[in-house]
């Protein structure tokens, strides 16, 4: 009777125990997703605002809201678009412009949309040019973490050059 007792005691311990990992693990892939998705954002974020704060000549081609277009600070055509669901810049103009196009977001993530809303690009508007940026994205499921978001993340950029 005591060997029955003490082995239900210990399987019930066991249980609740496997239990408990089983949770910790769940909670631990769920953090390196967001993670892994808050990494990736920031990365193309701070690559994006310090080349539009420095940038000109802003336009969006086409009337299209998720393709940006601008001439860099050394005087390069970049453009910033989705392709298969990663955030794509893609840079030409003359021999100082040799930059290779680049994805900005890993394959772990996929960039469901993008907006790039430009204010004050006129010149002579008395507004100082500015671009908001609006990024939603999600992990990517066929990498084995646990599904995340989506995440909206918006930032706005103003022009470092003066309006005239």
């Amino acid at each position: 009777m005591e060997m029955l007792v003490a082995m239900t005691v210990f399987s019930l311990t066991i249980i609740i125990a496997m239990g408990a990992y089983l949770n910790i693990n769940a909670s631990q892939k769920q953090s390196m997703s967001i993670r892994t998705l808050n990494d990736n954002l920031n990365f193309a974020f701070e690559v994006m605002t310090r080349e539009i704060m420095e940038g000109s000549n802003y336009s969006n081609p086409g009337g299209n809201t998720s393709v940006f277009n601008f001439t860099n600070f050394n005087g390069c055509s970049v453009t910033y678009s989705i392709v298969g669901n990663r955030l794509k810049r893609n840079e030409s103009g003359g021999s100082g412009c040799n930059n290779p196009d680049r994805n900005l977001t890993s394959s772990e993530i996929m960039i469901n949309y993008i907006r790039f809303t430009i204010s004050g690009g006129g010149s002579g508007d008395t507004f100082q040019a500015r671009v908001t940026i609006n990024i939603n994205a999600s992990i990517n499921p066929s990498i084995g973490l646990s599904m995340v978001g989506p995440f909206n993340i918006q930032t706005t950029v103003s022009q470092r050059q003066l309006d005239s």
